[in-house]
């Protein structure tokens, strides 16, 4: 309650692993006391995130993570509201938020023939969704196949959601019995 005149606004909650973190001040901050502040500490957080400040507008102030955040994780976040209002008294203003837990969800669309003239190579489709942002790196080793011991193709395909992965798993044989 000690803050209402001071902070209209702020991250918390449930946020993605990509989310910056920001204040919203009742009261515009001038450009020379923003420029002054640029390399300030004005955000700790427990655990340490590294990153960087960002002001998206007069009132608003933004911390941007050097990375995606670790997912599934409850963070305690201090703004050091002294710095900005040059007060020494003033106690500062923490809040909570929390990332959304990483999950993977797959949808196997089936298998094909690879060509319409031969009936001997078959392709697997395939699609992997994530509940937040992923490493494309750590999303291709989710996927491998094989058949009789040997290691079969995976193609990833991009997809204009940033959150959904289709793969071909090429190479598939098809033999005489089942």
């Amino acid at each position: 309650s000690e803050f209402t005149e001071i902070i209209s606004g702020y991250s918390a909650g449930l946020l993605s692993n990509s989310s910056s973190i920001k204040v919203r001040l009742m009261e515009p901050v001038d450009e020379v006391t923003q420029n002054n502040l640029s390399d300030e500490k004005l955000f700790s957080f427990n655990p340490n995130i590294s990153g960087s400040i960002n002001w998206i507008d007069n009132y608003t102030v933004e911390f941007l993570p050097d990375d995606f955040l670790p997912s599934g994780e409850e963070f305690d976040v201090s703004f050091l509201v002294s710095k900005i209002l040059h007060e020494k008294n003033i106690v500062d203003f923490s809040f909570k938020f929390q990332t959304l837990k990483q999950a993977i969800f797959q949808n196997l669309i089936g298998i094909q023939q690879a060509s319409s003239n031969d009936y001997s190579i078959l392709k697997y489709l395939g699609e992997i969704q994530t509940a937040d942002n992923a490493d494309f790196d750590n999303i291709e080793k989710i996927i491998s196949a094989f058949q009789d011991g040997n290691q079969l193709d995976v193609i990833w395909e991009t997809t204009e959601s940033p959150k959904t992965y289709q793969f071909i798993i090429e190479g598939i044989k098809r033999s005489e019995s089942s």
